[in-house]
């Protein structure tokens, strides 16, 4: 086998490189970690949904803040505007769970902390009005 760092020949068992002391088993224990990770396999007919899923959490999010910010401001048609909250906070939590690619994660991310950002604002409503 081979040293990773140095290249030199080096025995099958060894724990540590004789030559530029590189520590070969502590690199196994850590390779786990340093692996890239890949996008999930689908069908090809549902590659497209890899990157549809995390825009649509990222603007479901966003949706779910703007009616969340409607319904705490609104006098009237409040039905209407939770009702839309709700919606909006099910379907972003419903995109998360579907696969995507492992570059957009961070917009699926970004999307359901939008949700709970609203969902956090539409509590704070209701214990607000149930206090004062």
């Amino acid at each position: 086998m081979k040293c990773l760092r140095c290249g030199k020949e080096i025995p099958d068992n060894t724990a540590v490189c004789e030559n530029c002391g590189f520590n070969i088993e502590e690199n196994k224990l850590y390779e786990k970690y340093l692996k890239q990770p890949v996008d999930p396999e689908v069908p090809a007919d549902q590659k497209s949904s890899l990157i549809d899923n995390p825009v649509l959490t990222l603007l479901s999010g966003g949706l779910s803040i703007f009616f969340s910010l409607l319904f705490i401001s609104a006098s009237t048609i409040v039905i209407l505007y939770l009702a839309l909250f709700i919606l909006f906070v099910f379907f972003t939590f419903y995109l998360s769970t579907k696969p995507c690619k492992v570059k957009l994660r961070p917009l699926r991310n970004v999307g359901i902390a939008m949700a709970y950002f609203a969902l956090g604002l539409v509590i704070f409503k209701f214990v607000y009005q149930l206090i004062g």
